[in-house]
């Protein structure tokens, strides 16, 4: 028992038989089964269903209802079952099969999964309370010139700072040193004063006063002289001064004077060298010269050192770490850049709408209450305050980790603003029922009146398609006021709204697989209220595909193979390797494939083609999965569609060239005379020149197979199977004439064509007789009147017509 459309080939006839279906369906019988065995039923309008002896061959839902007859026919050798279907409705059909997936499919990505690849496709913005969230980055680029001007003056200061530190901790370390040598120092002076002391006196008795002070003046001024010299000196070398020290090294005439001098304080900074003291703390934050150098080369020998043994290890291992750490940067900077790009559009949004507001309110307190203006500015007020709040709304939710859930809140939040700021400040779109006689009709019955009305009326189509919408969730509908409102800019809110709330209705197999359809295709090609965001995307595709969607299962296949929106190519390439998943999408695919998707035959048709995503190249497979999507949509073999391309792969006209028949010209060869005389009578030959004896032999068009009918053409089949045609272009094999279904069909169509030109002919010749037949009726009957008397007869009849003129 099979429930899929693998195996089954299918064929919707084109024009005023669109409504004609044919199925072949390959089934395995008892050869005593009898015609009388089978039974072939249709279910709930659109499920077929075949029974051989009451054991159940196929049962399948068709992609729309189908009339409740069915013709059909056993063929070759009772191993195909051919069914000639009725549509209700005459539309082209883009697959075969309606059959749902299974609600917990492994191969479909639960919603924990989605919310955790989302969470890291739109990261979260801010906190609102964050300072400077909505900081731009011409704002930022002031900001790091700011404080690269502040961190100069600082780094001086530092630099200073640690000079002080430095001459403080050289200042305690000199008096520490010197205090030790002073002490001694001053013990040798005393004690020599203590020796000099008597010779001194008793030279100044015996000279006379005033020489004896002028020789202490001289003394004194040498002295000092001497003491100024030392202190330079040591000043030179680098050494510091000890004040204390120079103090103690004066005559003792002068200790009055030293001792005030010492009550003085002095700052031992003012005798320090500022330039020395400023490149020792340079050097020492920078490093000297000369340890600078050194520790230069010291590096350079480590890095030459680890050259060399990193040149054992492998390098590629280096050089995919450095790939991986560059795109881990590039990916936080596309992060960073996108979440900015997003709060720079919510602040300018929001400081738009506030400009407007005071405006507007401006105008308000001066407007005169009760009139025109003053009830159209409070109307547009009440708008542009509502705005704001949704801004508000929006900018709070996008602060919290994306959800499914929380994203498509988002977008309704989003999607709400837009409608209020066309005037609707309901949350849903509303319609009234404008008599009872409206309210008594079905969700299909006002599609249906809408369509009527639709040329020559639009206001009204577009009020019973709301009606349908609104108050009967009829998503044909939706999607048709969708279409409608998307040429018209200003209603497209209108149009958005009522397709997402649609969509979101249900959960399984109770949902709307037209309108999850459609908004998956809008999450995957960006639109306005419809970002491309991949979760997103499969989300609803995995909705509509749960319900048995055949365009997004095709949906589905394409979005993993790509691993990103078509719409989108900023994707992070972490992300886009998470997403990409070949044999997920080769899954989904199949499963359109088995509900004879004509897309995806013709995907897969391309896949062997080029031997790419997961499929051996098989010309021969590809030629077969062709041939199935020409039949069962013919227009599809037309010049226009030859420029319509199979996804990415290639175009339709490209599939179509690898399986064209390739007819070679046949190439004259030349043969004797006497050779064309062995070949037997049947030959004909011609003299090729007249010169010589050989002549130009020029082989026939081979005749055309007469076993295969046109409709066996159409769908690439022959009662005896396929055929190999030799370079000759002759059938290897017999073809034996197709009894089947198609054959009768043409066969009727035939014999109707058949006779309708033997009517046409025949009332042709009469028409054209007519004028002949009254010219020569006079001459007809003077012929009759002779020959009946001559025969005898009387010839009244002949006076008669004389008498009457003729």
């Amino acid at each position: 028992m099979t429930h899929t459309a693998s195996n089954v080939d299918w064929r919707q006839l084109p024009g005023d038989e669109s409504v004609t279906l044919e199925i072949r369906l390959p089934i395995i019988i008892a050869p005593t089964t009898n015609n009388s065995d089978i039974s072939v039923t249709v279910a709930d309008s659109s499920i077929i269903v075949v029974k051989a002896s009451g054991a159940l061959l196929w049962q399948c839902r068709l992609y729309a209802p189908i009339e409740d007859e069915i013709d059909w026919t056993l063929e070759e050798g009772r191993t195909v079952l051919a069914m000639e279907v009725t549509k209700k409705a005459a539309e082209v059909w883009p697959a075969l099969l309606n059959v749902t997936l299974k609600v917990d499919d492994p191969y479909l990505l639960s919603l924990a999964e989605l919310d955790e690849r989302i969470a890291r496709e739109l990261p979260a913005l801010p906190p609102v309370d964050a300072p400077e969230e909505a900081e731009t980055e011409e704002k930022k680029a002031e900001t790091e010139a700011a404080t690269e001007a502040e961190a100069k003056p600082a780094e001086e200061s530092k630099v200073e700072e640690i000079a002080d530190e430095e001459a403080e901790e050289k200042k305690e370390d000199g008096e520490a040193a010197e205090k030790p040598a002073a002490e001694e120092e001053a013990k040798a002076d005393a004690e020599t004063e203590e020796a000099a002391a008597p010779e001194a006196n008793a030279e100044a008795e015996a000279k006379p006063a005033e020489e004896a002070e002028e020789e202490k003046k001289e003394a004194a001024t040498e002295e000092k002289e001497e003491e100024t010299a030392a202190v330079e000196a040591e000043a030179e070398d680098g050494e510091k001064p000890s004040a204390e020290a120079a103090e103690e090294a004066k005559p003792a005439e002068a200790e009055p004077e030293a001792k005030a001098e010492e009550e003085k304080e002095v700052d031992p900074l003012d005798m320090l060298d500022d330039d020395a003291l400023l490149d020792d703390a340079l050097n020492e934050v920078h490093g000297s010269p000369a340890a600078t150098a050194t520790a230069t080369e010291e590096k350079k020998a480590d890095g030459e050192a680890a050259t060399k043994a990193g040149e054992a290890e492998p390098k590629k291992e280096e050089k995919k770490l450095s790939a991986e750490e560059e795109e881990a940067e590039k990916e936080k900077a596309m992060e960073k850049a996108q979440i900015q790009a997003e709060l720079h559009g919510i602040k300018m949004e929001s400081e738009a709408i506030t400009e407007k507001l005071e405006e507007m309110l401006k105008e308000l307190s001066e407007a005169t209450p009760g009139s025109d203006q003053h009830d159209t500015l409070t109307l547009h007020v009440k708008i542009a305050s509502r705005m704001l709040e949704l801004v508000r709304e929006t900018r709070a939710l996008r602060s919290e980790k994306a959800t499914i859930k929380k994203f498509i809140e988002v977008q309704m939040a989003d999607i709400n603003k837009a409608r209020v700021n066309i005037g609707e400040t309901d949350p849903y779109e509303t319609e009234e029922f404008q008599d009872d006689s409206e309210k008594e009709l079905s969700g299909i019955q006002l599609f249906r009146a809408a369509l009527q009305y639709l040329n020559h009326d639009p206001a009204v189509a577009v009020h019973l398609l709301r009606l349908a919408a609104i108050h009967h969730h009829h998503a044909p509908s939706v999607v048709a006021l969708m279409s409608i409102y998307t040429n018209v800019p200003s209603s497209y809110p209108r149009g958005a709204s009522l397709l997402l709330n649609n969509a979101i209705r249900g959960e399984g197999h109770d949902v709307e697989a037209r309108t999850n359809s459609r908004v998956g295709d809008l999450f995957n090609s960006g639109t306005r209220h419809f970002p491309p965001v991949f979760s997103l995307a499969v989300y609803f595709h995995q909705r509509a595909a749960v319900a048995g969607n055949t365009h997004s299962m095709t949906a589905l296949a394409q979005l993993f193979l790509a691993g990103e929106c078509s719409g989108d190519d900023t994707m992070s390439p972490s992300l886009k390797r998470l997403n990409t998943d070949e044999k997920r999408a080769n899954y989904f695919l199949q499963c359109a494939v088995d509900r004879g998707s004509i897309v995806a035959y013709l995907i897969r048709a391309a896949q062997f083609a080029k031997g790419a995503e997961g499929m051996p190249q098989s010309l021969d497979s590809a030629e077969k999965y062709y041939k199935k999507a020409i039949a069962a949509e013919s227009s599809l073999s037309s010049p226009q569609s030859a420029q319509m391309r199979i996804g990415s792969r290639m175009t339709l006209g490209e599939l179509a060239a690898l399986f064209a028949p390739k007819t070679e010209a046949p190439k004259a060869t030349t043969t004797t005379v006497s050779e064309v005389k062995k070949a037997g009578p049947t030959t004909s030959v011609k003299p090729a020149d007249d010169d010589d004896d050989i002549i130009e032999l020029r082989p026939s068009a081979p005749a055309r197979p007469s076993g295969l009918t046109a409709s066996g053409a159409r769908m690439g089949y022959q009662a005896g199977g396929p055929s190999s045609v030799g370079p000759s272009g002759a059938v290897s094999a017999p073809a034996k004439r197709n009894t089947g279904m198609a054959a009768s069909n043409n066969k009727r169509k035939s014999n109707w064509e058949r006779a309708a030109r033997w009517g046409i002919t025949t009332y042709a010749l009469y028409v054209v007789a007519f004028p002949v037949r009254l010219i020569m009726l006079p001459f007809f009957y003077e012929v009759a009147a002779n020959v009946l008397d001559f025969l005898g007869i009387s010839s009244s009849g002949a006076n008669s017509l004389e008498a009457a003129g003729f």
